[in-house]
């Protein structure tokens, strides 16, 4: 699958997330207030915050933003998975291809064929069959340049998802901080001696807070390094096919490791005795 592909598919991914999401919150933002015996739906206690006077805004801003990143993480978990599916990077068809042109002597098809194949494998195969008239030393040389440099490449697009893991607990942290700010203001302001429901706000907007920045975290973090190993397996495999498909390459591939048998006409002459002087 393409890259454009891949895109595009995660980003529907994504506004199909937040379409569920709005969907949700939009009757929780136009109904009138509810009655302080009535229990708080799911949004209404993870996707806001609220203290005695209304919604507050910098911790619901705060929650919104590790909400968002979490999208983005869904976005990049789903890109990730598909480059780094078995079928995407070592298409099982291509090498049957190429391994049945290649034992033909086919080598001008197999070339066109690892050209038009836009896969890790088929690039790989396409700087090795490049260096064929080199040898078969050159051909296992391009072959673990061209794999270190894909594998390389593709490692480093991960920064981007342990980025967003990181960047969600700090934002997750302020969310945290600025929560117990809020609380101990109340707790000064009424002379040490507050109404919980004053430090409720606050101490709801830190644990909120804290509570998004984990679910952006943890899926982050763990995705990119397992994505990382992913891909170093998917690599090793790809090397493996590639260096069987130019086994017939090696020198004296063809010929028969079967020893001759030795002629009698081969054999060392036996050496006649010295004479004593």
């Amino acid at each position: 699958m393409s890259k454009r592909k891949n895109f595009v598919l995660s980003l529907w991914a994504a506004a199909l997330a937040i379409a569920f999401c709005l969907m949700q919150v939009a009757p929780v933002l136009a109904q009138e207030e509810a009655a302080e015996h009535k229990p708080k739906g799911f949004f209404q206690k993870f996707m806001m915050v609220a203290d005695e006077h209304g919604v507050e805004f910098i911790g619901t801003a705060v929650i919104w933003a590790c909400f968002l990143i979490s999208i983005v993480i869904i976005s990049l978990i789903i890109q990730a998975a598909l480059k780094t599916r078995k079928a995407a990077y070592t298409p099982g068809t291509l090498v049957d291809t190429l391994d049945r042109l290649i034992a033909e002597k086919n080598f001008k098809e197999a070339i066109e064929v690892a050209n038009s194949d836009p896969s890790p494998f088929g690039h790989i195969m396409r700087h090795a069959l490049a260096e064929a008239p080199r040898g078969y030393p050159a051909m296992e040389a391009a072959i673990e340049e061209t794999a270190d440099n894909i594998n390389n490449r593709r490692v480093r697009g991960f920064v981007w998802l342990e980025l967003a893991g990181a960047a969600g607990p700090m934002i997750g942290l302020f969310g945290t901080v600025y929560g117990m700010i809020v609380s101990f203001n109340k707790l000064v302001e009424a002379g040490g001696t507050p109404k919980a429901s004053a430090l409720a706000g606050g101490i709801a907007t830190a644990l909120v807070c804290t509570f998004w920045g984990l679910i952006v975290g943890i899926p982050g973090v763990i995705t990119a390094s397992l994505f990382r190993v992913m891909t170093e397996g998917r690599t090793a495999e790809a090397i493996t096919a590639a260096k069987q498909l130019i086994a017939p390459f090696r020198p004296g591939a063809g010929k028969s490791s079967k020893p001759s048998t030795p002629s009698p006409s081969a054999a060392p002459a036996t050496p006649k005795p010295v004479a004593a002087t």
